[in-house]
């Protein structure tokens, strides 16, 4: 019987910035498929609490290893936050004004980080939290 492999990833498991067929989690799948059976959920922009709509799928399928691709989307400092980003997106000129913050990415991290005002998308406590909750969910009802 053939091991079942599932993969759960933001974007670093798309194609995002490789060359179709070579992201990771195409390059396991061409891994002996007479012994192994790959499944994977992948989306740009997910973070943790993006996972929790997929934990059922991951239970039906049993797999034998459970591969979790998760933090960087979730804990990275962000420039802007999620009600900013919406806002500029809704003026005129918004989104020349982001791309020129983006440039400036560095220094304006250095500074809010100065202040103690950064943006996380999930912040670290939280998802340290949803990280051990997911585990627990996917222990107690798969072994992997």
């Amino acid at each position: 019987m053939k091991k079942k492999v599932y993969i759960i990833s933001n974007s670093q498991g798309t194609s995002v910035g490789v060359s179709e067929g070579e992201n990771y989690p195409s390059l396991l799948s061409k891994y002996d498929k007479n012994e192994y059976e790959f499944h994977w959920m992948l989306m740009s922009s997910w973070n943790i609490e993006n996972f929790f709509n997929y934990i059922e799928n991951i239970i039906s399928i049993k797999p034998d290893f459970l591969i979790v691709q998760i933090g960087i989307i979730d804990c990275a400092p962000r420039i802007l936050s999620k009600k900013a980003k919406y806002f500029f997106k809704g003026i005129p000129f918004g989104n020349h004004f982001s791309k020129t913050l983006h440039l400036l990415r560095t220094e304006i991290i250095q500074i809010r980080r100065f202040f103690k005002f950064e943006t996380f998308d999930v912040p670290l406590p939280r998802f340290s939290e949803l990280l051990t909750n997911f585990n627990s969910i996917i222990i107690s009802n798969i072994k992997v």
